[in-house]
């Protein structure tokens, strides 16, 4: 198979190869509840904002099996049938069904022609379709659909195939063990088994350098594990070390921060000599229901109301928590996963 570098590229006006159609505006309040994407000018979770059902707005417009290109650039495949919001365009193959592999490679070509976007330098159905996409071609001149289809399908099997044997690694580590016993729970002080603290930066986000980088920039959002994006060395600020919880007040989030990081305001931090990623994935579902108390507003989880919270967790003989048989409950729950997942996804 040729590579890329092999391939004879060409550039081609949207217009001329694809089928645009966009979304348009229907109020949030409008729609049901449901199991249809609504998708948005999101960057994350492939433009889906959340999920509804079928609206009777005229405005509602359902497409399926096509990439989506918002007005600020974002460019995603979309498999199923989802509702688009307003600017929110789709492009469609003239002559020719599109299919996963294709369309993850053009989605990529039209996400490099769409970096220019902004706020500031919004993209409209009119503006997107006189926009060249740059893609492999065929002798006669014709977009490569054939070669792009297998150069995806090439890169698909490569990957499968490190995580089939990531996935074998990670089953001999943890090993299936002996089954555990727990002898009781028993409610503690978060202030007993966690030292609680304010975050070290708490940068507004106007105050960010702009550089990015590899520090997580954690936010009181409840979605990507708190992580807001990727920052560089704010020179003014020091990081808070890894292998912490962090607590958004206000929003009453809580996740697992494995490495250093920076955040904005009303950020908590619990650390706790014992905390490792499996302990930590077994204490935040239990910490979350006693946060589940507080909502936003004047009962928020304040660092005065969380240092009267307790939690509940195993416990041994002697009152403390068992963090062995946390550790190993959740090694092996990790364990089982992988074990099913290599079994009936991997084959």
């Amino acid at each position: 198979m040729k590579t890329l570098q092999q391939c004879t590229w060409k550039a081609f006006r949207i217009n001329d190869i694809f089928i645009v159609n966009t979304g348009a505006n229907v109020s949030k309040k409008e729609m049901p509840n449901g199991t249809m994407p609504r998708i948005t000018a999101t960057d994350t979770n492939n433009g889906v904002d959340y999920f509804t059902g079928v609206c009777a707005s005229k405005n509602f417009r359902v497409f399926a099996n096509c990439v989506s290109i918002s007005f600020l650039g974002s460019c995603f495949y979309q498999p199923y049938k989802a509702s688009y919001d307003m600017k929110i365009h789709n492009i469609t193959i003239k002559d020719r069904l599109l299919n996963k592999y294709i369309a993850l490679f053009i989605a990529n070509q039209c996400k490099r022609t769409c970096s220019q976007v902004s706020y500031g330098n919004q993209m409209s159905s009119s503006d997107l379709q006189k926009q060249l996409v740059y893609l492999p071609a065929t002798p006669e001149g014709n977009p490569d659909y054939d070669f792009m289809e297998q150069y995806m399908r090439e890169k698909e099997s490569k990957l499968l195939n490190q995580y089939r044997s990531y996935i074998a690694l990670k089953i001999n580590e943890l090993g299936g063990g002996n089954a555990l016993k727990i002898n009781h729970w028993q409610a503690f002080e978060l202030t007993k088994i966690f030292t609680i603290t304010a975050t070290r930066s708490g940068i507004d986000r106007n105050k960010l350098t702009g550089a990015t980088g590899d520090y997580p920039y954690i936010t009181r959002s409840d979605n990507e594990n708190g992580w807001d994006s990727f920052i560089g060395i704010q020179p003014k600020y020091h990081t808070d070390k890894g292998n912490v919880i962090s607590i958004g007040l206000d929003t009453q989030t809580a996740f697992y921060q494995p490495i250093r990081f920076y955040t904005g305001q009303n950020i908590q931090v619990f650390s706790n000599k014992y905390l490792t990623k499996y302990i930590a994935a077994f204490m935040l579902p239990l910490l979350k229901i006693q946060l589940q108390k507080f909502n936003w507003g004047g009962n928020g989880a304040t660092l005065g109301r969380l240092k009267r919270l307790h939690i509940m967790l195993p416990a041994t003989e002697v009152g403390i928590p068992d963090y062995e048989y946390m550790e190993q409950y959740m090694r092996r729950k990790e364990y089982s996963l992988l074990q099913r997942y290599i079994h009936q996804r991997m084959k």
